[in-house]
């Protein structure tokens, strides 16, 4: 049932995509940030079952990318939620955004999505999906920040590389590192 309903979100994705020229933003929509405080909190999602705490998840991300397709927090966080809490359901992720990059070669949105969520199981593939968003746009910053986080360490480290996609990221994003530094400080 979940991935029916994160199916109908991409497809949701796919049409305002085409529609749109836009792409997410640095800084996630006040919007959104209000719905992650107030229906994802730590506090109150500890408070549940598993089971419920993944329903709640799903029913709460999907809803943010079919209503704020153009947000990239809330993929990025169920990218992350269904790696790491649910790792026998992200193959059928990475399945189901492979297939919007490949229906969608020029959306860099729908590129950078896959190239996320195939880092670290084929991540010769996440890496050409990612330089290929980047081609397509590159003032997107998130391949780019993506990219900075793969060249940065293990087997393909380059510091270059790395130096070079964070500051493609920072040019973007300069409010980006203000915020690092803030919370270094703080």
């Amino acid at each position: 049932m979940r991935l029916l309903v994160f199916f109908v979100a991409m497809l949701a994705l796919a049409g305002t995509c085409a529609a749109q020229s836009s792409l997410p933003a640095c800084e996630t929509g006040p919007k959104v940030r209000k719905v992650f405080h107030e229906k994802l909190s730590s506090t109150d999602l500890n408070k549940l079952k598993f089971v419920d705490r993944v329903a709640r998840q799903h029913e709460v991300l999907n809803d943010l990318i079919a209503r704020y397709p153009l947000e990239w927090e809330p993929y990025q966080r169920l990218i992350n939620f269904v790696r790491f809490e649910e790792p026998d359901q992200f193959p059928a992720l990475q399945q189901r955004f492979r297939e919007q990059a490949a229906q969608h070669p020029d959306d860099p949105l729908a590129l950078s999505l896959a190239g996320v969520v195939l880092t670290g199981t084929d991540t010769t593939e996440g890496i050409r999906l990612l330089k290929e968003a980047h081609a397509k746009a590159p003032t997107f910053a998130w391949p780019d920040l993506k990219l900075a986080e793969i060249y940065s360490s293990g087997k393909r480290a380059s510091k270059e590389n790395s130096a070079e996609y964070l500051r493609s990221f920072l040019s973007a994003c300069p409010a980006a590192a203000d915020r690092s530094e803030e919370r270094r400080v703080g």
